[in-house]
């Protein structure tokens, strides 16, 4: 389970951990939203996930906070993005300029979900740690046997996939 503050890399980590270890990658906001950012009713959200969490493998990139204690719960391994949120708000501003400018269809989001930039969304980053920080600490005292990693640069997270690319590959 990736998750963390958004523009941090997750859906790009998770793109590539998923083709490094050949597990199948789900990206939440896929799942969470349909046309045009509009968020799908409760229980057709939670349908899907129990139908990703059931499977035997996965990697689910994204936050959707309302449902990380389930998501952790049948997750072995949680990977938590605790990027610097000024890096944070230039790589939104960078995705936002990138993929406004291409016509390609992203695999992490609903159809017809374009790139968007809003102020709830750059206040929302700019305060996640502080508004999540108390249900990711209850998260980790009552489920303490998983696996928890804390990636908070980029170097590394270079580190750990170079490290899951050795082991995977037999190194």
């Amino acid at each position: 389970m990736i998750f963390g503050t958004p523009g941090s890399g997750k859906t790009h980590f998770a793109e590539k951990l998923g083709t490094i270890t050949k597990i199948p990658v789900f990206h939440l906001d896929k799942y969470f939203y349909s046309a045009n950012w509009q968020e799908k009713p409760e229980q057709d959200f939670l349908d899907d996930l129990y139908g990703i969490l059931e499977q035997d493998t996965w990697i689910l990139d994204g936050n959707c906070m309302h449902s990380l204690p389930l998501r952790w719960k049948e997750a072995d391994t949680i990977i938590y993005f605790k990027m610097n949120r000024f890096l944070c708000l230039y790589r939104i501003l960078k995705r936002f300029v990138q993929r406004s400018l291409s016509f390609k269809i992203f695999p992490d989001r609903a159809n017809n979900c374009p790139e968007r930039l809003s102020p709830k969304l750059l206040i929302y980053t700019w305060n996640y740690q502080k508004r999540w920080n108390s249900l990711i600490e209850k998260c980790q005292r009552e489920m303490p046997h998983k696996i928890w990693i804390s990636l908070k640069t980029s170097h590394e997270v270079k580190t750990f996939l170079n490290r899951t690319q050795k082991s995977s590959n037999g190194l």
